[in-house]
């Protein structure tokens, strides 16, 4: 009655809620990520402004950047073959791509086929433009968007600090 047993064997591990538990944090970093619009090729210092809004991204809302090119975006095209009619010091990434002015109407075009047709009139350009980049390029990038009947303009700015 008080004698030990000699084979004593440790329990298993039951892991049966395993895969449930690794499906379910899946699925909260699906959910909880954030998705990147396109891929980022240019560098930009945005402008500083003092009454700067958030504004939530849709899906209407197309992406226009305009800076210096990024060291990870070098293998695309070669930047002194961008033409630019101000300088060719700053290039032009129309939605994932490096291009130039004249791509901006394809890219518009492009944006407006993948939107429904009760969404069309709240297409969204995002100019996301350094604070470098001369006046003369951002008014015929302005220009080009009012041909293509683009005029919902949004600006990327930075907070200002106090």
């Amino acid at each position: 009655m008080f004698s030990r047993r000699r084979y004593k064997s440790t329990p298993t591990l039951n892991t049966a809620a395993l895969p449930d538990l690794i499906f379910t944090v899946l699925f909260f970093f699906m959910i909880a990520t954030h998705m990147r619009d396109f891929e980022r090729q240019v560098d930009y210092d945005v402008p500083q402004g003092s009454e700067v809004q958030k504004y939530a991204s849709n899906k209407g809302t197309a992406y226009i950047c305009i800076g210096t090119r990024t060291s990870m975006g070098q293998g695309v095209k070669d930047a002194s073959k961008v033409k630019h009619d101000c300088s060719t010091d700053y290039v032009i990434q129309v939605g994932d791509r490096i291009g130039s002015i004249a791509d901006i109407p394809h890219y518009i075009k492009s944006v407006r086929d993948r939107m429904s047709p009760s969404d069309l009139e709240h297409l969204t350009v995002e100019l996301r433009i350094d604070r470098g980049v001369p006046m003369k390029m951002v008014s015929e990038v302005k220009t080009v968007l009012q041909r293509c009947n683009a005029r919902h303009i949004r600006y990327y700015a930075g907070k200002e600090d106090i």
